[in-house]
C-alpha cells in the first residue's frame, strides 16, 4: 500500500517508465526461471511481480498506458505463464498469484475506454460512433483466461493430493481459485453495454468451460464443507454471469427475443455451450459419494477429539454448498427457455442415470419457475 501511495503521487510520465522498467526485469528472471536450475530464481520473479502488481492495480482509468509499455506487460506477462507451464508438482503458486493480479489490473485498465462513452441508444441520437476495444484488449484477455486455466488445473492437483502438506495445499487451492474466480470475473464485468463487436472468450467457449468445469470439480474435492460452501457461491455466480453474457442485469429472455443490445447477442452466441455446463454438473453430482461421505473425508484431516463438535458444522457446510449449487443451475436453465431444441439434444446424448436426473431437474425448475401462489 506504502508502494502504491508513493507512486500514485509521482507523474505520469516516471509511473509509466517504472512500470516499463519493471516489466522488462520480470522478462529477464522468468526467462531465467524457465531455465535449467530456474528454482533459485522464483522468489525474484515473484517479487518483481508483485511490485508490478501494487503499481498496475493502482493506475488511474484515464489516460490509457501507451503502447510500448502495453507490450512490454504482456511480453512479461507471456513470459512468466512459460514459468508456470511446466509440471503441476512444481506449480509457482505465489508467483502466479501476482501475476494474475499483474493480468486483471492491465486487462481492467485497457477495458475502462469502453465504458466511458455513452450509451447505445445516446450515441446514436447524436450521431456518435461506438468505441472500438483497445488493439491489445484481446490479447490481453488471451493470457488472463490462460493464467485462470493454468491456476485451477493447479488447485484440482493440491486438493486431489493426499500427502502430508495436505492443509497447506489446500489453503493454497483455495487462493487459486479465488484468483481465477477474479479474472473471470474481470472479464465478464468489463462487458461494455455497445460496441461494434462481441468479446473473444465468446470465440473461445472451450477455454471458458474447462475453467467452469475445473472450479465445479473443485466443490466436490474440496477438503472441507467451508471451503467448499465458498467455491460452490463463485461457481454459482460465474455460472449466472456466462448465461446472461456479463454481470450487467438483463433479462435471462433478451437473446432468444432477439434484441440488438450487446448483451442480448453474447447470450446467443454463448447459449449452445450452456448445456456442456448442465451436463457436467449432472456428472459430477452423480460421480460424488454424498454429504455423509464429504464429511467423514473432512474429518480425517481433524484430531479424533474434535469429531464431535465438527460433524455438525461440516454437514451443515456440505448441504449448503449442494443447495449453491442446486440454486446456480436455475440460470442455467432459464437460459435455455424457449430452446427445446437444445434440451432435446442435451437429453439425447445423456446416458442414464444422467437423463434421468436431467429430467428430475427440469421438472423441477418448471414448477418452481412458475407462479402458483404457494412456496
Amino acid at each position: 500500500q506504502s508502494l502504491a501511495l508513493l507512486c500514485a503521487g509521482v507523474g505520469r510520465g516516471r509511473r509509466e517508465n517504472l512500470l516499463g522498467l519493471l516489466a522488462m526485469r520480470l522478462s529477464a528472471l522468468a526467462a531465467w526461471a524457465a531455465g535449467e536450475h530456474g528454482e533459485a530464481w522464483l522468489p525474484r520473479m515473484s517479487g518483481t511481480a508483485e511490485v508490478l502488481a501494487v503499481l498496475i492495480q493502482g493506475l488511474p482509468q484515464r489516460p490509457t498506458l501507451p503502447g510500448r509499455i502495453v507490450s512490454s506487460m504482456l511480453a512479461a506477462v507471456h513470459a512468466a505463464v512459460v514459468v508456470m507451464s511446466g509440471s503441476l508438482g512444481s506449480f509457482p503458486a505465489v508467483a502466479s498469484l501476482h501475476v494474475a493480479r499483474i493480468s486483471i489490473g492491465l486487462y481492467l485498465h485497457l477495458a475502462a475506454p469502453l465504458h466511458f462513452t455513452s450509451s447505445f441508444s445516446s450515441a446514436s441520437s447524436k450521431g456518435l460512433t461506438t468505441k472500438r476495444p483497445h488493439v491489445c484488449l484481446a490479447d490481453a484477455e488471451d493470457v488472463l483466461l490462460h493464467i485462470a486455466g493454468l491456476q485451477t488445473r493447479a488447485s484440482l492437483h493440491f486438493l486431489r493430493a493426499r500427502s502430508v502438506e495436505a492443509h497447506q495445499q489446500a489453503a493454497t487451492a483455495m487462493e487459486l481459485l479465488s484468483s481465477a474466480y477474479s479474472a473471470l470475473s474481470a472479464i465478464f464485468s468489463s462487458v461494455p453495454s455497445e460496441t461494434t463487436k462481441l468479446p473473444p472468450w465468446t470465440r473461445k467457449p472451450h477455454v471458458v468451460l474447462d475453467i467452469l468445469k475445473a472450479m465445479l470439480e473443485a466443490v466436490y474435492t474440496a477438503t472441507s464443507g467451508r471451503d467448499a460452501a465458498r467455491v460452490a457461491g463463485d461457481v454459482a455466480r460465474l455460472w449466472e454471469a456466462y448465461a446472461q453474457g456479463g454481470t450487467r442485469l438483463v433479462a435471462q429472455s433478451a437473446g432468444r427475443a432477439g434484441k440488438a443490445t450487446h448483451q442480448a447477442k453474447i447470450q446467443r452466441a454463448t447459449k449452445g455451450f450452456v448445456i456442456m455446463l448442465i451436463a457436467h454438473a449432472l456428472d459430477q453430482q452423480r460421480l460424488w459419494a454424498g454429504v455423509e461421505a464429504a464429511v467423514k473425508r473432512s474429518l480425517i484431516r481433524l484430531d479424533a477429539g474434535s469429531h464431535a463438535t465438527t460433524r455438525s458444522i461440516e454437514t451443515v457446510s456440505w448441504k449448503e454448498a449442494v443447495c449453491v449449487l442446486q440454486t446456480g443451475m436455475v440460470s442455467l436453465f432459464a437460459c435455455l427457455d424457449g430452446s427445446d431444441h437444445l434440451k432435446q439434444a442435451l437429453y439425447a446424448s445423456l446416458r442414464e442415470p444422467l437423463g434421468t436426473m436431467f429430467k428430475e431437474l427440469h421438472e423441477g425448475y418448471q414448477k418452481r419457475s412458475k407462479y402458483t401462489g404457494e412456496a
